[in-house]
Parts: structure tokens; C-alpha cells; sequence
């Protein structure tokens, strides 16, 4: 089911791609940098790909919380492993034990989120890529909620590492 459910041609995703268009492009960004990051760090990249083109799928298509979203993945046969860390991910509440998984997602949002939005105001803007994910990380470790992930320190560095690796990436969020 994972092969179905991130093909870019999946129905739902299709519906997320008519209905903001910004938001289809941040979920296809983000998913390609946290694939990269879950393939090194061992992690299940095909639940990691999954979650970074749905855990959004709610606010883009006018769904409030885990509630309304459950069944729309339910009746398009979501895995049950990917159901587990989009809920995870939509209903994290402060002080909650984090996954891996949902590490990787919201740094890997945070660091195309960012770059979007540094090129939507400047899309000829020069960007110092290491000041940059040097700065996310510091923020996300200042950050008490990002205390509760299960991810440890060296794969914390490991994945500021491939973020920086990919500065070349970065290009086609202009």
C-alpha cells in the first residue's frame, strides 16, 4: 500500500494539489528531504514519505484534528504503521514521548518551510544553507517539546549533516 499511497498520482494527494497548490509543493520538498534523512538513519523511509505528504493533509483540505482525518485515510486504506505516526503527528500535545519519525518530519518541514518562505520574499535571495540549519537546530533544540524525541544526539548531527549536503536541493524551492 505504501507504493499506492506515495505515488504523486495518489487520488488524495491529487486533491491536496488542486486545493493548494503551496502546500502540495511544501509536502513533495519535505518529503524528498526526510526520505533522504530516514534512509540514513535506518529509519522506515516508506512511513517517513507518507508522513511528510499527509501529516498537512487536514489544514490544506479544511479538516479540524485527527478526528476528521482518520477516516478520510481509513477509506483510502492507509498503512497502519503510517496512520500510527500521522496521528502522532496531528494530535502531539506538549510534554509527549516523540518518535524518530516524527522528528524527522517536523525538522525537515521546519528547514523547507523556511526556505520557501526566504525565497517567496527574495527568489533571488543568496542563502548561507549552514547558517541556516545551524540556526533551525538550535531554535528546535531550545525548543522543550523537541526534548521528548526518542532521537539521540549523533542522530541529530547526522541528519544537520545531510540537511546541509543538500544545499544544491535547495535551488528548485525558488
Amino acid at each position: 500500500m505504501y507504493m499506492d499511497v506515495n505515488d504523486t498520482e495518489f487520488p488524495l494527494f491529487l486533491e491536496l494539489k488542486e486545493k493548494n497548490r503551496e502546500e502540495y509543493m511544501r509536502a513533495v520538498h519535505t518529503a524528498y528531504l526526510a526520505e533522504r534523512i530516514a534512509l540514513d538513519l535506518k529509519l522506515n523511509a516508506r512511513a517517513v514519505k507518507t508522513m511528510a505528504y499527509y501529516h498537512r493533509i487536514g489544514i490544506a483540505i479544511g479538516l479540524k484534528g485527527w478526528e476528521e482525518t482518520e477516516p478520510l485515510l481509513e477509506k483510502y486504506s492507509f498503512p497502519e504503521e503510517a496512520m500510527g505516526y500521522l496521528k502522532e503527528y496531528i494530535e502531539s500535545k506538549p510534554g509527549e514521548k516523540r518518535s524518530k519519525e516524527y522528528t524527522v518530519i517536523n525538522v525537515s518541514e521546519t528547514v523547507i518551510a523556511s526556505i520557501m518562505y526566504l525565497f517567496k520574499k527574495d527568489s533571488k535571495a543568496a542563502l548561507n544553507v549552514d547558517a541556516l540549519v545551524e540556526q533551525i537546530f538550535v531554535n528546535k533544540m531550545d525548543d522543550p517539546a523537541f526534548h521528548n524525541s526518542d532521537i539521540s544526539l549523533y542522530e541529530l548531527e547526522r541528519m544537520k549533516g545531510l540537511i546541509k549536503k543538500e544545499r544544491l536541493y535547495y535551488d528548485f524551492l525558488r
